[in-house]
């Protein structure tokens, strides 16, 4: 399968290495507004730099999608009326409205879309929630989520060019919304807090501690820090017969997974490093290119990403409400859509 690349940034070169590792797919074409890094990521891979989107879509089977987040509407616009399969890396847009339009698109286009949660695929994930779902943990009544570590974007990167910014709220935050909606099922309500620590980057929020209440009746919480010292995360399912707590020293790493019961011990598991530290990706290209062939693959849609959209437009619009010129209120705000 020829793959085509749309953005050959930092995250390209993460699907890139995994890539590698396949079989049934090379990565066939790449184009980025900066041709110095385009050239560079198709001489790694063995790929053409083509001048356009529209060029490489003639050129390869399915698309990448990893431009920043405020382009990728048109983009996607381009590759669904191509009828390429689409990986678009997360978040799904930097709007609502953006995000709204591009499920329209993709589902009027009949176009498969997967987003790049790649957690779903990292492995001790996968355990937890083949505990939940076993029933052991009895009705869930709590999902926490944390990830806290150190993130500092250097001049240059998109992430705190003015033209392009978002914040984690929306850009990283993503992650851990789809991670916990993947465990609890949909977010109905969703209030939180976010915080801009960096006076020389306005609109630039690296720190939101937020909390849900899912479809059937559980709350959870999400906090996540890009200025923390110590790096670490912790998925947590409190449930009415036991709990489940999956948890590393590192924002990604997962080194152990805690199970209690009525009536039973604790049990652990401990990781080993290649099972600790694998980020998913190769199970989620994997995944891509089976469903890119017209496979049947359970995977995160367009309607997934927008539903973590609209859970951190509601964070942020309660953080909006919360500043010191305007009334305090810790009510949950029921989600669009």
């Amino acid at each position: 399968m020829r793959i085509g690349f749309i953005g050959a940034g930092g995250i390209a070169g993460h699907h890139a290495t995994s890539l590698s590792r396949h079989a049934d797919a090379r990565i066939a074409g790449v184009v980025d507004v900066d041709a110095t890094v385009a050239h560079a990521l198709a001489e790694q891979v063995g790929a053409c730099v083509y001048p356009s989107v529209a060029d490489l879509l003639r050129h390869v089977d399915a698309v990448y999608v990893l431009t920043p987040p405020r382009s990728r509407l048109e983009i996607i616009r381009q590759v669904a009326a191509a009828g390429k399969p689409i990986l678009c890396e997360k978040p799904l847009a930097a709007t609502v409205d953006d995000g709204e339009e591009i499920v329209r698109v993709v589902e009027r286009a009949g176009v498969p879309l997967m987003m790049g949660f790649m957690r779903r695929w990292h492995r001790p994930a996968q355990q937890l929630k083949r505990i939940v779902e076993t029933g052991e943990l009895g009705r869930p009544l709590q999902i926490v989520r944390t990830r806290v570590g150190t993130v500092t974007p250097s001049a240059g990167n998109w992430r705190i060019e003015p033209g392009q910014r978002c914040g984690v709220t929306i850009e990283s935050l993503s992650h851990d919304v789809d991670l916990v909606r993947w465990l609890g099922g949909d977010v109905v309500a969703a209030s939180g807090m976010t915080l801009e620590s960096r006076p020389d980057l306005p609109g630039f929020d690296d720190n939101v501690a937020a909390t849900l209440r899912f479809v059937d009746g559980p709350i959870g919480s999400v906090q996540l820090s890009w200025t923390s010292a110590v790096g670490y995360n912790q998925t947590a399912v409190v449930g009415e017969r036991g709990s489940a707590i999956l948890e590393g020293r590192h924002m990604w790493a997962s080194q152990t997974l805690r199970t209690r019961v009525e009536g039973g011990g604790e049990h652990v598991v401990e990781y080993p490093p290649e099972v600790a530290n694998d980020m998913g990706y190769d199970g989620e290209n994997s995944a891509f290119v089976d469903l890119a062939r017209g496979r049947d693959v359970t995977h995160p849609t367009a309607r997934d990403g927008l539903a973590a959209l609209v859970v951190a437009e509601a964070v942020l619009d309660c953080a909006m409400e919360s500043l010191p010129h305007a009334p305090a209120s810790s009510a949950d705000r029921p989600l669009r859509g």
